[in-house]
């Protein structure tokens, strides 16, 4: 039904663009090929190959226009077609030029609630899959029940985490300087420790700002003026 692709940030500028490309290489990455390998890829605008015919059979993307993220509800109605939705062996790159932390943090929340309206109980669970959470969390446990110390586990978990975040994130860009490598690490502990209080900021609302218009997102994905 779709061919679509990973999104590789690159050619990053300013504190907000390196967590731009950090989240891109990272966590999005990572959720596209997970969730193609439980069969249920999703939809990434910047790189979509389908049939015309294929899109008219659900009035063409003019009849998704009524929802925030139609690349996404263009996967949904290719599966209800029996169709498939797979993601291309090469990635799409893009060139995510300067921005500063707020330029970031408004952008991933829009995104963010977009996720929390089309898929809500993959936002739900989100939280456990960042780093810092998940180490907290198994820490607690492994030094509970296993006398594994709290600290060793902890320190263990997130320099496995980075390291293959690290490894990711390399494949994805480009090129890479000893700069790039420092600016990248420090990217990542910076988008470690903001995860979750964006991730509360975004589950505490559903508007987002769109080129100048506050729109409100209802549940499936659906806009309207707010």
């Amino acid at each position: 039904g779709v061919v679509t692709a990973v999104v590789a940030g690159d050619f990053s500028e300013g504190m907000g663009g390196r967590l731009e490309a950090t989240y891109l290489n990272s966590f999005y990455a990572r959720w596209m090929q997970l969730s193609q390998a439980v069969g249920h890829s999703f939809v990434v605008g910047k790189q979509m190959l389908f049939r015309r015919a294929d899109m008219d059979r659900f009035g063409g993307i003019a009849n998704l226009g009524r929802y925030i993220a139609e690349d996404y509800m263009a996967g949904q109605a290719m599966r209800r077609l029996g169709l498939k939705v797979v993601i291309s062996q090469e990635p799409i790159r893009q060139c995510i030029g300067k921005h500063n932390l707020s330029d970031f943090w408004k952008r991933h929340l829009r995104w963010g609630r977009i996720r929390k309206a089309q898929a809500p109980l993959a936002f739900l669970f989100e939280p456990l899959f960042f780093s810092m959470l998940s180490g907290l969390i198994g820490s607690f446990g492994f030094s509970k029940w296993l006398g594994i110390p709290f600290g060793l586990f902890f320190a263990a978990h997130l320099f496995l985490w980075l390291a293959l975040d690290l490894l990711l994130m390399a494949k994805l860009e480009s090129k890479m300087t000893l700069r790039g490598f420092g600016e990248m690490l420090f990217s990542w502990f910076l988008r470690e420790l903001i995860a979750l209080p964006l991730w509360i900021h975004m589950a505490l609302g559903s508007s987002v700002n769109w080129r100048g218009t506050r729109l409100r997102i209802r549940n499936g994905g659906l806009v309207e003026t707010a």
